[in-house]
Formats: C-alpha cells, sequence, structure tokens
C-alpha cells in the first residue's frame, strides 16, 4: 500500500515475528473470502489503514514446514498494489 505526493511515496510494511524483517501485509482468507476481501481485511488489521485495490501485481508460492510435524505445506500469497484511503 502506498500514498505519494510531489516530493515523496510512502509504503505501509509491518514487522515479521520476532521484530526482525519489515514485509507487506499478508494474511490467511477466511472461509469463502476472496483474494481481495482477505488483502483489504489484512492490510486494515496489520496497519490500521483503509486502502483501495489499484491491480494485482503478482503471486508467491513456497513450500514452509510446520514446526514439530513431519509436514510440508504450500502457499500462495496474491499481492495488490493498493493506494492509501
Amino acid at each position: 500500500m502506498f500514498r505519494s505526493s510531489e516530493a515523496s511515496a510512502e509504503v505501509a510494511l509491518i514487522k515479521a515475528k520476532g521484530g526482525n524483517v519489515w514485509t507487506l501485509p499478508k494474511g490467511l482468507a477466511d472461509d469463502k473470502e476472496t483474494p481481495m476481501k482477505t488483502a483489504f481485511r489484512e492490510v486494515r488489521e496489520e496497519t490500521g489503514l483503509e486502502a483501495s485495490i489499484i491491480s494485482e501485481i503478482g503471486e508467491s508460492h513456497y513450500w514452509y514446514s510446520i514446526r514439530n510435524e513431519n509436514e510440508k505445506c504450500k502457499k500462495t500469497v496474491k499481492f495488490y498494489l493498493m493506494e492509501f484511503v
């Protein structure tokens, strides 16, 4: 999410768990929630800001392991270009 003026642009980031890494807001979809609705909700919950979607900017696909379990999970994260309202 961003906002801009003639002189600068600002981007909303959050600190990931542990507080050592800055990242874009993201999270899990609720039951029957579309990816766009998830993006609006996660941005609002994690930053306290309201935004409008300009366009989808891509997807990230990766695998992760669940701690203390011998299971791998595939995750897809959709990213949207969002402007501060």
